[in-house]
């Protein structure tokens, strides 16, 4: 037998996405850039590397944070966008709140626990 099969092969690799996924899951950048007011809002795709741009109380912003949530970055999100409202406008609570109903999310579960990696 000259090497492993293929089947044990894809089983080692890791899928690309999912490792810039994970990696941006405890970068420094953020995911979300805050823009106009927390009208809008530019989420930033490790994987693909483009920006994504929406308004915050778009289906587009909901299913983008839905997304990114699915794939391991709801705590990076969630901490985010409640530093936004702490820091720069009480608004962007409201659009944490909006996309967690949106979402079907329990953001406390996010805020409460411990973030140490």
């Amino acid at each position: 037998m000259a090497g492993p099969s293929k089947k044990k092969q894809k089983r080692e690799e890791k899928n690309d996405e999912e490792t810039a996924f994970a990696s941006a899951k405890y970068s420094e950048y953020c995911t979300i850039t805050p823009m106009a007011n927390a009208a809008f809002a530019r989420f930033h795709h490790p994987f693909k590397l483009v920006d994504i741009h929406c308004a915050t109380d778009s289906d587009k912003f909901a299913d983008t944070f839905a997304e990114f949530c699915e794939k391991g970055l709801a705590r990076k999100m969630v901490g985010e966008l409640s530093d936004y409202a702490d820091r720069l406008d009480e608004r962007w609570r409201q659009v944490l709140e909006r996309v967690a109903t949106r979402t079907n999310m329990d953001i406390a579960e996010y805020l409460s626990e411990d973030k140490t990696v």
